[in-house]
């Protein structure tokens, strides 16, 4: 059987570098007001959300486009009594567009989340600890709570303020089904630029950035690679909730295949990924 490249599989190393549960290590703050920034949904609120993303990938010669809009509804099912939030994500409305060395091609969308809804848990911090529903085209477990935690954002853990930063260390390794590997490793450094007002509501402004080294090996083959992130965020002061919020990925590796007679072939792959999303009034 002949072993061969699929843009999902590239896609999903530059989804899970923003997921990795990580710890924090805030510093003190230069100067001005401290804040400790939770996730507390305000009940009866509902929360709506516009998100963009495209993803560019270039294989060899090749290059593919998708570039995804949608709509969600969000809202609080229930407080649990170890004080994470049950959150109700319906996706409203979405839209996919794919591209083939820059020509629009018709072919349905592997991922089709319009018209479901996901219930997710998440922790005072932010975090995703799982995420419950039907996705087509989204494995449940892992892959289903990656695909939910870009509505939410991970918290520091101590107060912080302007001028305050911290460190993320990336250190993931995931062995999975059938022989599958898939490790992360390097840093991540975040900084609060400033509180102020954004869209009538009062947040902190928050900087990222990140690198890491990438190594994958499933059934397309094997890559590694290195991956740089940058991230700009506004995180409501009351309810810890995202205001608004942007971030971009590139990731240049090369991945090797081989084909049903153990012939290998080495090809250069670089994909891009920008996500950009905003509570809507």
């Amino acid at each position: 059987m002949t072993r061969s490249v699929s843009r999902s599989a590239v896609l999903f190393l530059i989804v899970s570098i923003f997921i990795l549960p990580v710890l924090v290590l805030p510093a003190a703050a230069e100067d001005g007001e401290m804040v400790t920034l939770r996730f507390v949904p305000e009940e009866g609120k509902l929360f709506k959300y516009k998100g963009d993303s495209r993803n560019q990938v270039f294989y060899g010669p090749y290059s593919f486009e998708t570039i995804t809009g949608q709509e969600v509804e969000m809202s609080l099912l229930e407080v649990l009594e170890n004080g994470n939030s049950r959150m109700s994500v319906t996706f409203t409305k979405s839209s996919t567009k794919m591209m083939r060395m820059g020509t629009l091609i018709e072919q349905d969308p592997r991922v089709k989340p319009e018209g479901r809804t996901i219930k997710v848990e998440v922790d005072p911090r932010g975090e995703v600890i799982e995420a419950l529903g039907f996705i087509m085209g989204v494995k449940k477990g892992r892959a289903l709570d990656s695909y939910m935690k870009k509505w939410f954002f991970k918290l520091p853990e101590e107060a912080v303020g302007p001028g305050s930063t911290w460190t993320i260390p990336i250190d993931k390794d995931s062995p999975g089904k059938d022989g599958e590997v898939y490790k992360v490793k390097g840093l991540g450094e975040f900084k609060l630029k400033k509180i102020e007002k954004k869209n009538g509501i009062m947040v902190a402004e928050i900087e990222g950035k990140a690198e890491v080294e990438v190594h994958s090996e499933n059934p397309q083959g094997i890559f590694d690679g290195k991956a740089k992130s940058n991230r700009k965020i506004y995180i409501a002061l009351d309810g810890g909730y995202i205001v608004e919020g942007e971030n971009s990925t590139e990731v240049k590796g090369k991945m090797i295949s081989a084909d049903e007679y153990g012939k290998e072939t080495e090809n250069d792959v670089t994909t891009v990924e920008s996500h950009k999303i905003k509570l809507e009034k």
